[in-house]
């Protein structure tokens, strides 16, 4: 299973036939083209934009890093749809997750530390929910792209889905268009190969 995550997140697996049931239709899945005839299971769902616009309703005056730990030392958190269509553009990110939780005066620290336990709880959900339809099961869920430094939603994920997970490569996108470009100039023979290529060059970290 994968997270590709960055302002939006992408939830998937990879499967060799595409999964054309009722259940994946009603669940709003889609299957994309791969590389090599594959077919990418997944679903799109908030993820970095939440963080992007509250940073941004800060005059960014905290860095990442630091809402991250602003999240981490908070009392508590609130339970949200982060997929709710009043985060989609709200003049306000972070009026709206206090109208959202029906509490106007929820510290800061805990607006993030909420849309940190929503995502992780929104991802687990969706793993899950990805093995019933695809009808396998995964032990490990690897998050690449920008979100995948992200330590703390990192730790949650894997608390959440009860994975293990990886974190790693940051650059996904540009890496997965050079292994391709290998594989097509014969520079790689396989898809196999390439992805060893790619575990060897890239660090990815396993979340303990």
């Amino acid at each position: 299973m994968y997270i590709s995550s960055g302002t939006w997140s992408l939830i998937g697996t990879e499967n060799a036939e595409a999964v054309l049931t009722e259940e994946a239709m009603a669940a709003n899945f889609t299957n994309e083209g791969g590389i090599n005839y594959r077919y990418r299971f997944l679903k799109n769902y908030m993820g970095m934009w939440l963080f992007q616009n509250i940073r941004k309703n800060l005059n960014k005056k905290y860095s990442y890093d630091e809402m991250m730990h602003l999240a981490m030392n908070s009392d508590g958190f609130e339970y949200i749809d982060t997929n709710a269509k009043e985060f989609v553009a709200p003049d306000n990110m972070i009026d709206a997750i206090r109208a959202h939780t029906g509490k106007p005066d929820l510290p800061l620290g805990e607006v993030i530390n909420s849309v940190y336990h929503s995502l992780a709880k929104a991802y687990a959900s969706v793993v899950f929910e990805i093995e019933k339809i695809s009808g396998k099961t995964v032990d490990t869920v690897n998050i690449v792209g920008g979100g995948c430094k992200d330590e703390y939603l990192n730790r949650l994920t894997a608390q959440y889905t009860g994975k293990k997970v990886l974190a790693g490569p940051v650059e996904a996108t540009a890496t997965g268009n050079i292994i391709s470009q290998l594989i097509y100039s014969n520079e790689v023979d396989s898809l196999e190969k390439a992805r060893e290529l790619v575990k060897i060059s890239f660090n990815t970290k396993e979340i303990v």
